[in-house]
């Protein structure tokens, strides 16, 4: 998965989405690892934020992060993840 980010993130017009889906790859290794608080989550999640994407592109990876959080998984990290993708989005 990573790999294909990678790849897709040479294209402009697929930049945003390539660095969401290569936070996602962090996020869910943070998940599997049973790391409960990373910067490494919200850092990943903030670059994704920071390539301003259009609105709705944050209110979808926002909607994914809480339908996981809807599922059960652990709190910490997701909260982490949108943590960062809008503080990206914001410049902070």
């Amino acid at each position: 998965m990573r790999v294909a980010a990678r790849l897709a993130g040479e294209r402009p017009d697929e930049r945003y989405w390539a660095i969401a889906t290569a936070a996602e790859c962090t996020l869910h290794e943070h998940l599997l690892a049973g790391v409960a608080h990373d910067a490494e989550v919200h850092s990943a999640y903030r670059r994704a934020g920071a390539e301003q994407p259009p609105e709705g592109d944050l209110d979808t990876t926002l909607t994914q992060l809480g339908f996981l959080e809807f599922l059960g998984l652990p709190q910490g990290p997701l909260r982490q993840a949108s943590a960062g993708l809008l503080d990206g989005a914001v410049g902070q």
